[in-house]
């Protein structure tokens, strides 16, 4: 890219005069030129999409039926382009075929979405998506595509007994990649019982077992460096409580450390006596002294405040895990802050109840968005969630669980049950698909935050919008909007006013209890502006 835009800088100044080589000619002085900057984007950028999950032992021999995989996998990826901004290629640069009018179909490997950016906006999304219905690997999985770079970092998994993560690097470009890795446990840094470097090939990709370099680890965050060429990285994580399947889950690159993370999306089905639930984890990369990370928890009937879960203190360099459950049922924000940067992701279950089987939903933290696309599996259906997360987070009034009250009302009842029950599988996850509940919140002078107006746009698989819907979020309350049967794409269009950052995701359900998550994100802008100075002392001469 940058070669591009040094030889388009050459172009400019040949065809236009702008650039004068040789200080000796007659003009006005450097020194009081205007600089020259020219703004350009990129022919094509890649959306790297994660593999087909698989299991770490495939069967070679044996009944079927009494196999690890009595049943196959099925996946695919699924883009929401527009016609002639985008292809799917495999990573080696082969073309994908799909069906007409449309960008979704079933794949074997690894995968790319590349397309064309319109005014430096990158017009697509894709999501990889597997569903197993039987089996170790039974589960929803689905990631969204990524945009390679230089750093990713990854948080979920684990290498206790029962649980295998794959790590998973791709590299689509014409270069091979060298990658380093880094690893960290409850503990705290790991050394590894294997190589931490690895070579990516050209348009190819490279995965490692992580239990045979970190084994008997309950929670896993991994850094990645790559070098020589941009890089994706994805976690293939799978589950079994003895003989019963407990998860499956594909996790992408995590929002990069901050001060602040927002984890949109985490459904719960009501309070879980044996203390399984939904969690989040909280990874603090460095520190000299151990940081203490506020949580605020938002949900259909604005903030609680969940005893034992409002700060969690991690040591730096460890991976700490705080419980939610107890959590009336509904869809909810994780708002979490320290004074230090640090990473975070949720997760929570869903159980068959005709099996006892289990899947796991990874939810990453959300970025701020005003405007953006989600792909949806085919399998599966969809709510969307929406929280309007206001600077003065603290500042919102707060109901305790287990003691009543809406927000602003801690005494009295807490109105929990006029809230959904987190269950997702036909898309209907909460039911307030038309506007928010509860009390509006207040700014630090009292006055009463305006809600937020979005407007959802949900697609089929031919393209075509299949509903239009105007959604009004207020500050510190979480909405969740199902999706039409059908829906292949979600597309958001938001202005949150100064103060309060909207943050989306996708709650994806097929069949019985099989769930997966997917961040919404916003529209990329892949611009880039170059600035040349006028430096007479390198014979040049920038004029107007």
């Amino acid at each position: 890219m940058i070669a591009r835009v040094l030889s388009g800088l050459v172009l400019v100044g040949v065809a236009g005069g702008v650039v004068w080589a040789g200080s000796t000619l007659e003009g006005a002085d450097p020194a009081v030129a205007a600089p020259l900057t020219v703004t350009t984007a990129p022919d094509e950028v890649a959306a790297v999409c994660a593999a087909p999950v698989q299991l770490a032992d495939p069967d070679v021999a044996g009944d079927p039926e009494f196999g690890s995989s009595p049943v196959g996998t099925t996946s695919g990826v699924v883009a929401d382009a527009g016609p002639g901004t985008a292809a799917l290629r495999s990573l080696d640069g082969a073309a994908v075929t799909t069906a007409a009018g449309a960008l979704t179909t079933s794949v074997t490997g690894p995968t790319a979405l590349w397309s064309a950016p319109a005014d430096g906006l990158v017009p697509s999304a894709a999501t990889a998506w597997s569903v197993t219905t039987d089996g170790d690997l039974r589960g929803l999985a689905a990631a969204p595509c990524q945009t390679p770079t230089t750093e990713q970092w990854l948080v979920g998994g684990g290498t206790e007994l029962g649980t295998s993560t794959r790590l998973v690097l791709q590299n689509p470009h014409g270069t091979p990649a060298t990658v380093e890795i880094e690893v960290w446990g409850p503990t705290g840094r790991l050394e590894l019982a294997g190589p931490a470097t690895f070579s990516v090939p050209a348009g190819g990709q490279t995965s490692t077992l992580l239990e045979g370099l970190a084994a008997e680890q309950r929670r896993l965050a991994v850094r990645v460096s790559s070098a020589g060429a941009l890089v994706t990285s994805a976690l293939q994580v799978n589950s079994l409580d003895g003989l019963r399947p407990t998860g499956v889950e594909l996790i992408p690159a995590a929002s990069a450390p901050a001060t602040r993370q927002v984890v949109t999306g985490l459904a719960v089905e009501g309070s879980a006596p044996d203390g399984a639930g939904a969690s989040v984890r909280v990874h603090v990369p460095a520190g000299d002294a151990p940081a203490a990370v506020d949580v605020f928890l938002l949900g259909p009937q604005g903030r609680v405040a969940l005893p034992g879960a409002e700060t969690l203190e991690v040591v730096p360099g460890q991976v700490a895990e705080l419980s939610l459950a107890g959590l009336p049922a509904g869809t909810y924000t994780a708002v979490l802050e320290s004074t230090v940067p640090f990473l975070a992701a949720g997760t929570y279950p869903r159980t068959d109840p005709s099996s006892g089987a289990v899947d796991l939903a990874h939810v990453p933290a959300a970025a701020p968005a005003r405007a953006g696309r989600i792909a949806v599996p085919a399998p599966a259906g969809v709510s969307i969630a929406l929280a309007a997360v206001p600077d003065d987070v603290a500042a919102l009034p707060a109901s305790v669980v287990g003691v009543g009250g809406g927000p602003g009302q801690p005494d009295g009842s807490s109105g929990a049950d006029d809230g959904a029950d987190g269950e997702a599988d036909d898309g209907a996850d909460t039911g307030a698909d038309d506007g928010a509940t509860g009390e509006e919140a207040t700014d630090a002078a009292g006055k009463a935050a305006p809600p937020v107006p979005a407007t959802l746009t949900f697609l089929g698989a031919d393209g075509a919008v299949l509903e239009t819907r105007a959604v009004s979020v207020t500050p510190g309350v979480v909405v969740a909007a199902p999706g039409p049967s059908g829906t292949r794409a979600v597309r958001l269009d938001s202005e949150p006013p100064a103060g309060v950052t909207l943050t989306w995701a996708a709650n994806l359900s097929s069949g019985a209890g099989l769930v997966a998550a997917l961040p919404g994100t916003e529209t990329a802008d892949v611009t880039v502006s170059v600035t040349v100075a006028a430096r007479a002392d390198l014979g040049l001469d920038v004029r107007p």
